[in-house]
């Protein structure tokens, strides 16, 4: 069981570090070819590795500082927190009439 959870922890490691890096082919290292994408944006659904490439590098593309997380006080804080609902990227507006 150590050696599943050590395996575990890496993989969520060299994912956040790829991230942070707008590493895609990294940050998709884990995954299997045929995976399976639900998103909150147009294609709500995606499948296959190429597919879930592309839309990561989109993602990454709309950011224009890094993407990391900071510390503060000698202490661990929430900077960021997401939550979201379907939306139109175009308009801003959500979309709840969508289906995957």
């Amino acid at each position: 069981m150590a050696d599943a959870k050590a395996r575990i922890r890496a993989l969520i490691e060299d994912r956040t570090r790829a991230i942070r890096g707008r590493d895609v082919n990294g940050s998709i290292a884990a995954y299997v070819p045929d995976v399976l994408l639900f998103d909150v944006v147009d294609p709500l659904r995606s499948s296959g590795s190429a597919a879930v490439r592309k839309r990561l590098a989109d993602w990454f593309a709309s950011f224009a500082g890094p993407l990391d997380y900071r510390r503060s006080g000698g202490g661990c804080q929430v900077t960021h927190e997401h939550a979201s609902v379907p939306f139109d990227v175009s308009t801003g507006q959500t979309s709840l009439d969508l289906t995957p």
